[in-house]
């Protein structure tokens, strides 16, 4: 039947919901495109958390599916597994075989902090952690993603009087990507904490 969500009305979707999804998650098989739309955080976790255990992923609201992540620290890695079950950790970055890696769309990175933090010695890209950046945007120049978002703390803009955000900068011009930054404070988007830092997104082409 019909289902009304706010003011999108789909033809020929199950809405199943979140109370009952624990009961009815066998009607789904993996050939069933499974959306999840829920607007609270938490809820969408659950809910990926249930359809995970069953052997299914879901995509968001706007078609999107995690594919894999890289990642060594142990607990970072706990953390990933839990709100992003059953997605690959490919591991050291720099040791991945890009080649035999799928495509995406929308390729998100970082680098530890301390190389760039106002609280570290701030050695920037002559650091190996700093350098971990330069490396992902190698992947970057290997996978070709349409859109690019690297975050990391505010540090990074005046680091080395604010060489190595030049440095970054270039790079993704050279490989033919429009960027743009701003600082977003976690305060204002539902977190109990002040946290600023530097989002910078790239977009493939003009």
């Amino acid at each position: 039947e019909p289902w009304e969500w706010d003011h999108v009305r789909l033809e020929g979707v199950r809405h199943v919901p979140l109370a009952d999804l624990p009961q009815r998650v066998n009607e789904f098989d993996r050939a069933t495109s499974i959306v999840v739309l829920c607007h609270r955080g938490q809820r969408s976790l659950l809910a990926r958390q249930i359809l995970a255990a069953a052997g299914l992923r879901a995509r968001s609201l706007t078609g999107g599916i995690d594919a894999w992540a890289a990642e060594i620290d142990p607990f970072a890695s706990a953390v990933y597994q839990t709100r992003f079950p059953g997605i690959t950790n490919l591991g050291d970055v720099t040791r991945v075989d890009w080649q035999g890696v799928d495509d995406v769309d929308v390729l998100a990175f970082g680098s530890p902090c301390q190389p760039f933090s106002v609280a570290g010695r701030r050695r920037g890209l002559d650091d190996p952690r700093g350098q971990l950046a330069l490396v992902a945007l190698e992947v970057v120049g290997r996978l070709r993603p349409r859109w690019i978002l690297l975050e990391n703390v505010v540090g990074l803009l005046s680091c080395r009087s604010g060489a190595d955000f030049a440095t970054l900068l270039g790079k993704m011009a050279d490989l033919g990507y429009s960027v743009g930054w701003r600082i977003l404070d976690a305060q204002y988007f539902g977190v109990p904490q002040r946290r600023r830092r530097l989002f910078v997104v790239g977009c493939l082409g003009h």
